[in-house]
């Protein structure tokens, strides 16, 4: 079986039932700094064309969880949408070859290392915390420990652990709903998601993980419900100061 022109991918979104609710800065074209680093969130491969197409001659092969580069591009930026992925073609240059990828595979946020921890990420990602504080809390799950780590930027990460429930999340300064998906799917969390759905919410509303009647909802975060046995569920949203949270939760 051929794979796709755009990623040679071993996990078949398509499959999954994947829809990205579609937001003001998924569409519009998104301006990149010339120079700007990007990494490649496409496992095992993102192809590398000589323009922006999937008919272009492709030039190259971007591999997994490798840099590359923005060029400038006199283009006006070419939108194009990949298994409901929304994204552009962006110009990039690797190791002195450059061409087209679809960015929708591409993040300012590195892939996550094998088995890496979230923390490890975080301070790996955005530097020297500026405060890392634990406390005991009352919770929505009842009484629990939460600790919270903050970085400059704005970046933060949060855990807690209640009696019943344990949850940690990631806040990204900025970026798109996509981004939040390309680093939560990276941790090794989510292995389940081979059986799992991502379905759009409406923000807060992680629920359960049960599937909507309507596909039609406030474009504000995407839930992935995992169906491993331990009841894992991915939500991420996007905040109002535009910063996006990526939520692991689980019941104990």
């Amino acid at each position: 079986m051929s794979m796709h022109p755009i990623v040679r991918s071993a996990w078949p979104l398509l499959a999954l039932g994947i829809a990205f609710p579609a937001r003001a800065a998924d569409g519009p074209a998104r301006h990149y700094r010339t120079g700007e680093r990007l990494y490649v969130h496409a496992n095992p491969g993102l192809s590398l064309r000589k323009e922006p197409g999937t008919e272009a001659q492709k030039v190259g092969m971007l591999t997994y969880r490798q840099a590359v580069y923005v060029l400038p591009d006199k283009r006006a930026p070419v939108p194009f949408r990949f298994e409901n992925i929304p994204g552009h073609w962006v110009l990039v240059e690797r190791d002195g070859e450059q061409g087209y990828a679809f960015d929708g595979y591409l993040s300012r946020y590195p892939v996550p290392e094998e088995k890496e921890g979230l923390k490890d990420w975080a301070d790996r990602t955005f530097g020297k915390p500026i405060s890392d504080e634990t406390s005991k809390q009352m919770t929505d799950m009842g009484p629990g420990s939460v600790r919270v780590v903050r970085y400059h930027g704005g970046a933060q990460y949060r855990s807690m652990d209640a009696e019943v429930v344990s949850s940690d999340s990631l806040v990204l300064p900025s970026g798109r709903l996509v981004d939040g998906f390309l680093v939560g799917r990276g941790f090794h969390v989510l292995d389940c998601m081979t059986v799992g759905d991502l379905l759009p919410v409406k923000t807060g509303k992680s629920g359960s993980g049960e599937k909507m009647k309507d596909n039609i909802v406030e474009d504000k975060g995407i839930l992935v419900a995992c169906a491993n046995g331990f009841g894992t569920n991915l939500f991420i949203e996007l905040l109002e100061d535009g910063s996006i949270r990526i939520t692991w939760g689980s019941h104990v």
